[in-house]
């Protein structure tokens, strides 16, 4: 067909969609013969694959005593989610107006001035700006990082409806689709007409798209205000368009001083009435969360009519969504698969999510796999914080992968064997390991292939992966789904819990949703019953996925290291951290902690004592030679191996309590401690020789070597953090620093943080991790000598200083 066309045809079937199943039976297209509805495939054959979306909207189309085998099951919810939720791109809006633009300046079969009219209707209602403003308002509100904010507009536990926006947005959102119901109407009369229905089919199927596309808008508007209805319990009056439609009189262009665009003022000073009349918040609990997204990146330099955004209704328990229910009661028999459908050996996770009551049977079948033979996980306990020393993370994750490809990825037959597979949970952190990977091996003179799926797309990273090994630095989307043969595969490197987002708005509801039912059964605490009930177990069986990627046969062999200290401490949470995420794992992972019993207790490592482990499970394994696999084992070596250059200079400079006791009393200290302090300034700022102090810094390191209160008085930019914190980091104890300015804190934590890692905490908001409880229980053993972990540079405000719990 394609040859007889001249290549034409390839062409054309590329520009259509069959989303609406536009070559069934009946379309009057010499293609339907040639073609399949979903309908006819599934009444054709007896075996069906299809992915869970496709099963979700195309469920009637299949026979009741189908059986129904939903491999991979832990991601139906997501999956169903996907399909279930409508939405409406203003993006996607501006295309079908383009399009249909187009269009009706080609047709020439009838009298269109009608749908012209239409046109001009609905391009009124995007050239005022009101929905991106709306938008903006909405998003400006919620703050955060422009390009990547969300906001719940609705929901049965909270929203931003109070907010003028909000209404703005979902008002305009209703005539959008109004405009659409009445466009689609005319569309379709049109061509009904003899004259259309005589026109070439091509013709007819550009139409007939057309029409697929502005009814599709037309339902997702319509169903996304629909259920902000629902939530809130009032249906919207309509919206007063007397002006703007008297303002179109169906002959000419809008002009854009018509109706002049409304500033964000005028949507904050709003009546909310004027907006969306008659929404009021109400106690009944619907089933469906509205939420605005931004789309891409959001500057100054983008006008409102380009603003990026989407608005969107899902649903927050599956249990209560009527699409899924017709789609569970559609099949008598259905088997729910996969290797990750336990959380710590309880299946109420799965059943609560999905709906499954206690009449679904369960079975666990044994692993084919010896994970005790075949593999070792470590969780570094020492790791840099990603959340606080993100560039030191970088760097330790590209010099420890440079150091174990020196020893154990080999070339053979043009590939190389043993590689590693980088899972990290952002795109920025992928990018940032990878660029900090490749200059590491260039300065190795290491010529190994790094597929960076980021940047070539997951099939094609997976692809040369599989082809060529080496590495491969991956986000969230290869977490599951693939497999590379055992001579690729060597190590998985997991950067950090896959939590998922806290404020994306269906994890918020659905949270939300726990916490009330908690609260109804009697908790002493919903929001913990909350956060152990769904949103722990939710990464945890990401985690599973993410660990599995190791071990796909009898013949793999290999390391998984999770670079999270998140799992490591002694308080409740990291306990049930440890708990919820590693006892869900393979049990013959997991090692028990010798001390306390705690089952994965002793999978808690530091990077030293991990990267022992590491050498000799690969030393027991041929790939790697016993007496290498000693030297690397040394003190010395395995320091060399985890820690940067910089980070382990530093520490090399540092003084111990002899050291310091001896140079006091011969009276070297004050210049011992000057000359150290100039060493480590060089090596914070990654260069080769020390660094001069200045007059002033100098006098004030001597007279803290010489045991002296000083007071310095230093001009703005003039170094005076380097006069407190290179002492600190030279002397051996820990070092309090207090100051009233938390940002300014925050800061220089974050930049010593660089080269010294968890060296250095801030006790202030905008260190979460260091605030948290297990972050203030790691300060609280270091300074009273319970427990090191390596703190020398503690920073607190004044009133934290003063509390007499700290």
């Amino acid at each position: 067909m394609q040859a007889s066309s001249g290549g034409v045809l390839s062409l054309w079937l590329a520009s259509v969609s069959q989303e609406a199943e536009d070559y069934r039976p009946g379309s009057g297209s010499p293609l339907a013969p040639w073609t399949d509805s979903v309908g006819e495939a599934v009444a054709g054959h007896r075996l069906v694959i299809a992915n869970h979306a496709l099963l979700q909207v195309h469920a009637g189309a299949f026979d009741r005593s189908t059986l129904l085998v939903a491999d991979e099951a832990h991601a139906l919810e997501q999956a169903v989610t996907v399909a279930s939720t409508a939405q409406v791109d203003i993006r996607a809006v501006e295309n079908l107006f383009a399009d249909t633009e187009r269009w009706v300046r080609e047709f020439r079969r009838a009298d269109a001035s009608e749908f012209s009219r239409l046109l001009r209707e609905g391009q009124r209602l995007l050239e005022t700006e009101a929905m991106p403003r709306a938008a903006q308002a909405v998003f400006d509100a919620v703050g955060g990082e422009p390009g990547r904010r969300v906001a719940t507009l609705a929901s049965p536990y909270g929203g931003l409806i109070a907010v003028a926006g909000a209404r703005q947005l979902l008002g305009r959102l209703e005539r959008l689709g109004g405009w659409a119901q009445a466009a689609g109407r005319e569309l379709a009369r049109l061509t009904r007409l003899p004259e259309v229905q005589q026109a070439p089919w091509w013709e007819r199927e550009h139409a007939a798209l057309l029409i697929a596309r502005v009814g599709l808008l037309a339902q997702e508007a319509a169903t996304v205000v629909a259920d902000a209805r629902d939530v809130l319990g009032t249906s919207p009056d309509p919206v007063d368009t007397t002006g703007e439609a008297a303002a179109d009189d169906g002959d000419e262009e809008p002009e854009w001083d018509e109706e002049p665009p409304e500033s964000a003022q005028d949507l904050v000073d709003e009546p909310l009435q004027q907006a969306l009349p008659g929404l009021t918040a109400r106690t009944g609990l619907a089933n469906r969360v509205v939420f605005a997204s931004e789309g891409g990146e959001v500057t100054a330099a983008v006008a409102a009519r380009r603003y990026p955004f989407s608005v969107s209704s899902a649903p927050i328990e599956l249990s209560a969504d009527p699409q899924w229910r017709r789609v569970r009661s559609g099949f008598r028999r259905i088997l729910y698969v996969s290797a990750t459908l336990r959380v710590a050996g309880s299946w109420a996770f799965v059943r609560q999510r999905l709906g499954l009551g206690g009449e679904v049977d369960v079975c666990a079948l044994p692993s084919p796999f010896d994970a005790s033979r075949q593999a070792r996980l470590l969780c570094f306990a020492d790791f840099p914080s990603w959340a606080e020393h993100p560039q030191a993370a970088h760097r330790t994750v590209a010099h420890q992968l440079a150091g174990y490809a020196r020893e154990v990825v080999s070339e053979r037959h043009g590939a190389f064997e043993h590689g590693a597979l980088v899972l990290t949970t952002s795109t920025a952190a992928a990018e940032a390991v990878s660029e900090r990977l490749l200059e590491r091996l260039a300065v190795d003179g290491a010529s190994l292939p790094v597929a960076v799926a980021p940047l070539l797309g997951n099939a094609r990273a997976a692809r040369e992966f599989h082809e060529l090994g080496g590495f491969c630095v991956a986000t969230r989307g290869m977490w599951q789904g693939v497999d590379f043969p055992a001579r690729r595969l060597g190590l998985v490197w997991i950067n950090k819990l896959p939590f998922a987002p806290f404020a994306d708005p269906v994890i918020a509801a659905r949270r939300a949703a726990a916490a009330e039912r908690a609260r109804v059964a009697g908790a002493a605490d919903p929001e913990a019953a909350a956060t152990g009930e769904y949103y722990l177990p939710l990464a945890a069986m990401e985690l599973r996925q993410a660990v599995g990627r190791l071990l796909r046969s009898v013949d793999h062999r290999g390391v998984v290291v999770i670079s999270d200290r998140k799992l490591a401490g002694t308080t409740a949470l990291r306990r049930a951290y440890r708990q919820v995420f590693l006892e869900s794992l393979d049990p013959g992972l997991l090692t028990a902690d010798p001390l306390t019993g705690e089952a994965a207790g002793g999978n808690i490592v530091t990077m030293a004592q991990g990267w022992e482990i590491i050498w000799r499970f690969l030393d027991e394994q041929g790939r790697l030679g016993a007496s290498r696999a000693q030297e690397l084992c040394t003190p010395q070596a395995l320091e060399e191996h985890t820690l940067l250059p910089a980070t382990r200079r530093i520490r090399q400079a540092g003084l111990s309590a002899q050291e310091v006791a001896r140079a006091r009393v011969d009276g070297t200290l004050p210049s011992l401690l000057a000359e150290r302090c100039e060493a480590v300034a060089g090596h914070l700022r990654f260069q080769d020789g020390p660094m001069a102090l200045k007059p002033e810094q100098h006098a004030v390191v001597r007279a803290v070597g010489e045991n002296r209160d000083v007071l310095a008085l230093l001009p703005t930019g003039f170094g005076k953090s380097y006069t407190f914190q290179l002492p600190a980091l030279v002397l051996p104890g820990v070092t309090v620093v207090v100051s009233p300015l938390v940002a300014l804190m925050a800061d220089q934590a974050l930049e010593l943080s660089s080269a010294v890692g968890g060296a250095v905490r801030a006790l202030v908001g905008p260190m979460a991790e260091s605030n948290s409880r297990g972050g203030k229980t790691e300060v609280a053993e270091e300074l009273r000598g319970t427990r090191r972990h390596g703190i020398k540079l503690v920073y607190v405000s004044p009133e934290r200083l003063a509390d007499r719990r700290f």
